[in-house]
């Protein structure tokens, strides 16, 4: 059984009883959903509905996983599951139904960056894009056109020539260059950075399963940046868990700007001390 430590663990019925599969590929997708707050299990769960992807990542970067990645997902046509037992790991991304004018946003771009680092560490899957359609690595649902091995749909190009160039120019480089990190973080510098995301952020200790994420993860310089990405996106959600541990009196005297700015300062110094 292979789950991501730190997603919502939310499955769909097929995860039951649908084919085991071995990953060797991580393929993104998106979603064309409708606008406002989508729960994409909705969507797989009707009837009429023959498709799963294993993980739904939200526009604020909340990371659901439906399909244990060890299980089949119907999201990617024959590499869904081949002769020889392997298959992809699906990732379907919230995007207001309109991928073109709706980018994936910093908070996404951090969390697609942890799935693809954690399917790395639990599968061996390489953080390089794929050389063919049927070769380890990352890649997008269109990448080798439509229809192919990867969709039988004509004219398909999820996850949008947006996002394609997102994964070109953002993801890849970044997932690269944690790939050849020589400087990896140990268990104990792992539970430093998570106490310390706790406390700076949230006023309060990190609980087990905060601590058991980041060291499933392995963090290492390399995805310190996507850390400090998701840290600046999600101040929203920031001001809020204030806002639940402080009295509204005195919240209008909280800077979570810098509150969040130094944080990252002190993560970005504990690793170079």
């Amino acid at each position: 059984m292979a789950r991501m430590p730190g997603a919502a663990w939310d499955p769909l019925p097929e995860n039951a009883y649908q084919a085991a599969i071995r990953p060797t590929q991580v393929i993104y997708h998106t979603a064309v959903d409708a606008p406002g707050h989508t729960q994409l299990k909705r969507y797989f769960a009707r009837a009429d509905v023959h498709v799963e992807s294993h993980f739904w990542v939200t526009l604020d970067g909340k990371i659901v996983q439906m399909m244990d990645s060890e299980v089949r997902a119907d999201a990617n046509y024959r590499a869904n599951r081949r002769p020889d037992g392997t298959g992809a790991i699906s990732v379907e991304t919230e995007d207001e139904g309109d991928p073109e004018g709706v980018p994936w946003t910093t908070a996404q771009l951090a969390s697609l960056g942890l799935i693809a680092r954690w399917a790395n560490t639990e599968h061996g899957i390489p953080l390089t894009v794929c050389t063919g359609p049927s070769d380890p690595g990352q890649g997008y649902h269109a990448m080798w056109g439509a229809p192919s091995d990867w969709t039988p749909s004509r004219g398909k190009t999820c996850p949008g020539s947006t996002r394609i160039r997102q994964f070109d120019s953002i993801l890849l480089p970044r997932l690269q260059e944690a790939a050849m990190s020589t400087n990896p973080m140990n268990l104990n510098q792992a539970e430093a950075l998570t106490e310390a995301l706790y406390e700076g952020l949230l006023l309060r200790p990190a609980d087990a399963a905060g601590l058991a994420f980041w060291a499933g993860v392995g963090v290492d310089e390399g995805a310190l940046e996507l850390i400090v990405d998701f840290l600046v996106s999600s101040r929203a959600e920031i001001r809020k868990a204030r806002a639940d541990v402080r009295p509204s009196a005195t919240q209008s005297a909280v800077d979570v700007d810098g509150i969040t700015e130094a944080v990252a300062s002190r993560i970005i110094e504990r690793l170079n001390g």
